[in-house]
């Protein structure tokens, strides 16, 4: 019943399959799928660049293929739908007449994770970005769903076809709170050098639960629980 809910508010632009039920609290939407037990999407992806300057993990084809690692065939519709049916609680809408980022630091924790065929463990993306002077990966403070926003009936991230982006954009489904975020001249892939072009690799979206510290109610803070 959630689901044709979420079918039901989809623009027209958007002809995704109904969800497909796999067992076990599994669903297939499209090309991605859903655990609603495990509180996991997975979006399959292929390698898209392995060198030059990139802005995006992850880009739905016809989107931003020039700087993103990964392209995947999965509408960033079909994301959104499935991270809304796991609980997924999107950053509020921004003015769309301001600059202001803010929408991109705000959202859901999550995490990003990757594997290839074969492998037995997922991990974090983040161990495939660099900065372009130095060898070292990035660790990326938090990654967060934000779920992108609408504008004049037109929902953004299917548009640009834009999924998860390291600079602070805002039209994207997933941000992350780097404070390099908004520099958009020195990030790099740092993929295996046994990967070519076109590799199948399976990019996972996981909710984290939020663990309010003993002092959340005078500082703020809160931490993920991985």
């Amino acid at each position: 019943m959630f689901f044709l809910f979420l079918v039901l508010l989809t623009p027209p632009a958007f002809a995704d399959p109904v969800p497909q039920p796999l067992g076990e609290g599994r669903y297939q939407l499209g090309k991605v799928v859903i655990d609603s037990r495990q509180k996991t999407l997975e979006i399959p992806c292929r390698v898209n660049m392995t060198n030059s300057l990139i802005e995006y993990v992850l880009v739905a084809d016809q989107g931003k293929t020039h700087e993103s690692i990964f392209v995947s065939d999965a509408e960033p519709m079909s994301v959104h739908l499935g991270m809304l049916f796991l609980g997924a609680k999107v950053a509020e809408v921004p003015d769309p007449a301001s600059i202001d980022f803010s929408l991109t630091t705000n959202g859901t924790p999550i995490q990003v994770e990757w594997k290839t065929e074969g492998d037995a463990d997922w991990r974090k993306v983040d161990q495939l970005i660099a900065k372009e002077a130095s060898d070292e990966v990035i660790r990326m403070p938090v990654w967060n769903y934000n779920g992108s926003w609408t504008f004049n009936g037109t929902f953004l991230a299917q548009r640009d076809r834009s999924i998860v982006s390291i600079i602070a954009d805002r039209d994207a489904l997933v941000n992350n709170q780097h404070k390099d975020r908004e520099n958009d001249d020195f990030w790099v892939p740092k993929t295996p050098a046994d990967w070519k072009i076109g590799t199948e690799v399976r990019i996972r979206l996981r909710l984290l639960k939020p663990e309010k510290t003993p002092n959340a109610k005078q500082s703020g803070d809160v931490k993920t629980k991985p």
